[in-house]
């Protein structure tokens, strides 16, 4: 994706705003402030708007967004599809307030007027239910997948696709086994735990440590099965903690419930920093899901936010 210090992690934060921005700025209120982070190097820039062009695949239709903004108001904004390999427009905004439509004209002249000046109409549109608008807001909302890869919810995430289902768990194992850690077998579960069964020295260390903390917290228990070979050749099974295991091996099971998901519904997915912790073999494994078309028969797509060079193993 580009070279160390090349912006690859802004590359990321922009996906990042742009997701957020369009999914929750239907609720801002009249004034509510945009984030706006004008590029400080250059004082050309300072006062200039920020601007982004998506070009996205929904539902076998190629789709362009394109919007600006600074901190106040949208500036331009605009939306085209392709339904019939060729463009067709949803519609234009320029200078905040000013419309054009060649579809629906009566529909979205209506809802422009109840679109704010900092709120996107993709946005506003969707909420008001106008159908030509809402295969895009949902790509940004069900297709579009960014995470950090130490982000502290991931293990959670692969629990939860673990336990959904014996497929599910089946799938992952198998990813595991593949990617050769020696695991057979694992068993993962997250249990609440009350404040006050926890031994009251750890409780008042906690207490300062997140002063914010609530009544309960969550327990995560993950157990792995390892086979070994008695010196007669014999099979035995062997059970870690999973604190026990490599840091390669803890990193690579809080990403695959993240990837499967993203395999199995055609997701675009952006991790910075992948091999951060990750052994490269284990970086070449995961990409390799993705360029298996017996895997990711969805055509779901990665980006990483680093700088590894692959070559033959992919």
């Amino acid at each position: 994706m580009g070279a160390n210090a090349s912006g690859k992690s802004n590359v990321i934060l922009a996906f990042n705003f742009l997701k957020i921005f369009v999914e929750t700025a239907h609720t801002f209120q009249k004034g509510t402030k945009i984030n706006y982070f004008p590029f400080k190097l250059d004082k050309k820039c300072l006062s200039k708007p920020s601007k982004f062009k998506v070009v996205f695949i929904k539902n076998n239709i190629k789709y362009v967004y394109g919007i600006s903004h600074n901190s106040e108001k949208i500036i331009d904004e605009y939306l085209y599809y392709y339904p019939k390999d060729r463009r067709a427009l949803i519609f234009e905004r320029s200078d905040t307030n000013n419309y054009r439509f060649t579809i629906d004209k009566k529909e979205q002249k209506f809802i422009s007027e109840k679109t704010l000046d900092n709120i996107p109409y993709l946005s506003n549109s969707t909420q008001l239910n106008y159908k030509k608008t809402s295969e895009a807001f949902d790509w940004f909302k069900d297709n579009l997948g960014i995470v950090g890869a130490d982000h502290p919810r991931l293990i959670e995430y692969t629990i939860q696709k673990l336990n959904e289902d014996k497929k599910m768990k089946k799938f992952i194992l198998n990813a595991l086994i593949e990617a050769d850690l020696g695991i057979n077998d694992l068993s993962a579960s997250i249990e609440v735990v009350p404040m006050d069964e926890i031994p009251i020295p750890i409780r008042e260390r906690l207490k300062t440590m997140m002063p914010d903390i609530e009544g309960k917290l969550e327990k995560i228990d993950i157990k792995t099965i390892h086979k070994v070979l008695n010196e007669v050749g014999d099979e035995n099974y062997v059970e870690f903690d999973f604190g026990e295991e490599s840091e390669g091996t803890k990193k690579l099971f809080s990403l695959i419930g993240l990837w499967i998901d993203s395999l199995n519904n055609g997701r675009v997915l952006v991790v910075d920093e992948l091999d951060t912790k990750l052994h490269h073999l284990l970086n070449v494994f995961l990409i390799k899901l993705f360029n298996d078309p017996t895997q990711n028969k969805n055509n779901a797509q990665f980006q990483k936010g680093s700088n590894l060079v692959y070559r033959k193993e992919l």
